[in-house]
């Protein structure tokens, strides 16, 4: 609403005649204290949806990564080469020794 000089000396002697020059201090207040109640309840429902929206649209932090140690075992386990690995594997297993078959039980 663009209004200029003249549009609001014409609303001003409108209003001067309609409710009397009595009636008009107070019917300014009035309007002035509406005007700033709206605003205020303006601003909170604004601030209410930026808030909302923010919560809706957070990123969750992302989780601490883990170390290799900790899935590896010690820090040199980690760190050792995978042949390694299974040639100390193949020491540390058994052999598998045939079974010996009793002397009675020849088919």
């Amino acid at each position: 609403m663009n209004l200029g000089a003249p549009e609001m000396l014409l609303l001003g002697i409108l209003a001067l005649i309609l409710f009397g020059p009595r009636r008009l201090p107070e019917l300014g207040k009035a309007l002035g204290e509406g005007l700033a109640a709206f605003r205020e309840s303006s601003r909170q429902l604004s601030s209410e949806f930026k808030r909302q929206l923010e919560e809706e649209t957070a990123v969750p932090p992302a989780p601490a990564a883990i170390p290799a140690e900790v899935l590896m075992g010690t820090p040199m386990q980690a760190a050792a080469p995978i042949a390694a690995i299974q040639a100390e594997e193949e020491k540390t297993e058994s052999p598998t020794e045939p079974t010996a078959v009793a002397e009675g039980d020849e088919a």
